[in-house]
């Protein structure tokens, strides 16, 4: 997992390049931050120490991208629903 982290987010940090900017089209997709919201809280529960820290930290901040992109629309019984599209 550590490895996946690393290839996903650039960094042994995690504070290096990452796909969770404004200026990254990618950024809008339910499957890049879904699926790397994932990645990030399974290895803070596989890794120790400090470390697990930082991984749920980071992966709480993509849980939170992928809330805001969710998209409000009514139902056909007019109850409101969400939605994500598949990116930008």
């Amino acid at each position: 997992m550590h490895d996946l982290n690393f290839c996903l987010t650039g960094s042994d940090t995690l504070s290096g390049p990452n796909f969770n900017t404004t200026s990254n089209p990618l950024n809008g997709s339910i499957f890049i931050n879904g699926n790397l919201a994932r990645v990030l809280l399974s290895t803070a529960e596989l890794v120790e120490g400090e470390k697990s820290d930082e991984y749920l930290k980071e992966g709480l901040r993509w849980c939170e991208t992928l809330c805001k992109e969710q998209q409000r629309t009514p139902t056909s019984d007019n109850k409101t629903t969400g939605y994500w599209g598949v990116g930008s």
